[in-house]
């Protein structure tokens, strides 16, 4: 603004001393006139000594107004650097505090990662820890043993249990309900002991795994059996006796096909109706409890896994019913002993000698009856078992049938005859 302000200033000067200069040459002109004096060549040089001067100086104004324009045009490129400076500034600025802020995420997103990592990096450390150990134990005490692709796994236990009666029974670590004496009895006046490791338990599992099946096999045996000279007097020697022996093949479609001696279908289980997983009852006492339904028998079982909650199973086992007779005469078949040939048990308990009478003829004929240990009965059939096992999720629940089948038999001319025939499930 400065040197425009100088311009005006020059100008109204130069104009001032031309109208001055015009006015005097006016006033000269007319006094001239008047006097009738004249004009020299002396005036007229210093007349164009004076223009000259001012052209020089508006020359000199123009070219400092010129170099003012040009500091003003420099001023202004230089501001407009500096604004797009700036303004560039600015753009490097926010992209620099995105770029902070992504980073930002991209830190906490890193963070995690690597909590993530070191979580995983523990749990897996944790996991190899624990498969070593399970590897090392399975090396140094294996469960099973593989041989061909075939795990045996070997189990069982060792007894040594005694029992202490107040009544004497003559019995072991197993307890005859049905035997329990009465206070007119002479053994219910005398207490026993009796020490026994006769319920020590071996058995073997076999398995097999094929493309669509698990095939396998279970035998389980102890010593709960007595041989004609078993006794406990010196040697203990009593027999072993068999327990389970069956085989399986479970598809992988959940069918399950089992054959052999195993628990009835009517035992309880504690998952589904899979068999080694019968919920017995927790006593020493090997005839179990009152209210416990089981038989260990012979049976050809089908079961069907519907889905995690549901099982069915229905099974044909070897019947054995309980006969009990009253009145009848001594000839009257009702069960029998054993035939030994025939691998019964054919050891009676007691014989009772009587004379029969022959309604017809009268003669009398001396008749000799024995108790057998083991009444054997003669079965018409097996018995059909059926069973739905649920499991919702809050407890385990069975539901069964059984079906048996009875026969009458008639004897002509014969006495009156009484029989009572029971299952013994």
């Amino acid at each position: 603004m400065k040197p425009t302000k100088n311009l005006c200033l020059f100008l109204v000067l130069t104009l001032t001393a031309f109208a001055a200069s015009a006015w005097g040459q006016a006033g000269t002109a007319s006094k001239a006139k008047k006097a009738k004096a004249t004009i020299t060549a002396g005036d007229v040089q210093a007349l164009k000594d004076a223009i000259a001067s001012q052209q020089a100086a508006i020359a000199s104004q123009q070219a400092a107004i010129a170099s003012q324009q040009a500091a003003i045009a420099q001023q202004q490129q230089e501001i407009h650097e500096l604004r797009d400076e700036l303004h560039s500034k600015e753009q490097s600025v926010q992209q620099a505090q995105a770029q902070a802020t992504q980073q930002e995420q991209v830190v906490g997103e890193l963070k995690t990662d690597v909590a993530d990592l070191k979580a995983n990096v523990t749990n897996t450390a944790l996991s190899i820890q624990e498969t070593q150990k399970n590897v090392t134990a399975a090396i140094e005490s294996p469960l099973a043993i593989h041989y061909k692709g075939i795990s045996i796994t070997p189990g069982g236990f060792l007894a040594a249990e005694f029992v202490r009666r107040n009544r004497a029974l003559a019995a072991d670590i197993n307890t005859p309900f049905n035997s329990l004496t009465l206070p007119g009895a002479s053994q219910s006046a005398l207490s026993e002991f009796f020490g026994s490791g006769r319920q020590s338990r071996i058995s073997m599992l076999a398995e097999g795994k094929l493309k669509n099946a698990t095939l396998s096999g279970y035998h389980e045996a102890d010593f709960l059996s007595a041989g004609v000279t078993s006794n406990n007097n010196q040697s203990n020697s009593y027999t072993l006796r068999q327990r389970q022996a069956w085989g399986q093949a479970a598809l992988n479609t959940g069918w399950t096909i089992t054959g052999g001696q195993m628990w009835s279908l009517v035992t309880e289980t504690k998952h589904g109706t899979d068999n080694r997983t019968e919920a017995l009852p927790m006593t020493i006492d090997p005839q179990y409890t009152v209210g416990f339904s089981w038989a260990r028998q012979y049976g050809l079982r089908l079961a069907k896994k519907v889905n995690d909650k549901l099982w069915l199973a229905v099974s044909m086992e070897n019947s054995q019913a309980t006969l009990t007779t009253h009145g009848n005469e001594n000839n009257f078949l009702v069960g029998s002993a054993g035939a030994g040939s025939g691998l019964y048990n054919g050891a009676v308990t007691t014989c009772t000698a009587s004379n029969v009478t022959n309604p017809i003829t009268g003669a009398v004929t001396l008749v000799t009856v024995c108790t057998p240990a083991v009444p054997y009965s003669f079965n018409p059939s097996p018995d059909i078992i059926a069973k739905a096992a649920f499991e919702p999720g809050f407890g385990h629940y069975e539901v069964f049938g059984i079906y048996d089948r009875f026969r009458d038999r008639t004897f002509p001319c014969g006495g009156f005859l009484s029989i009572d025939q029971a299952p013994q499930k």
